[in-house]
């Protein structure tokens, strides 16, 4: 088997398990240009990249932040999901929202990607901020 082989049957065998290792499922949605609404504010449409992408998240950190307006609290997430769902690579990018629809009593939870590490083609580790 050669190396490409081998590393093809290593995404797949990690897909395959992806449901264990992955609780939860989200959609990815790329931001497209910001343009005026109506009543003045600013609009970011968005678009659905991928569907039912399974995944896990977990929070690395919160902080809080002060302004003149008061506090606003900010928190860390690490999003992790395969590489490869359905024969389909996953493409993950800075900007790009990551919904992961609700669980039990958690409610669905929307985050911004930050940053995107692949790791050997096999999975995707993002750092994202929560949005909601």
């Amino acid at each position: 088997m050669s190396l490409a082989g081998a590393h093809n049957a290593m995404a797949e065998a990690f897909a395959s398990s992806a449901s264990a290792m992955f609780p939860d499922l989200c959609t990815v949605r790329a931001a497209q240009a910001t343009s005026a609404s109506a009543t003045g504010g600013k609009v970011r449409p968005s678009t659905s990249v991928h569907a039912n992408v399974p995944c896990l998240y977990k929070p690395l950190r919160a902080s809080e932040r002060l302004s003149g307006e008061g506090s606003t609290g900010f928190a860390d997430y690490e999003i992790l999901m395969p590489a490869v769902v359905a024969d389909a690579q996953i493409t993950v990018a800075p900007k790009h929202q990551v919904v992961v629809a609700a669980r039990g009593e958690q409610p669905a939870r929307t985050f911004e990607v930050v940053g995107v590490l692949n790791v050997s083609g096999v999975y995707l580790k993002c750092l994202a901020a929560l949005r909601n």
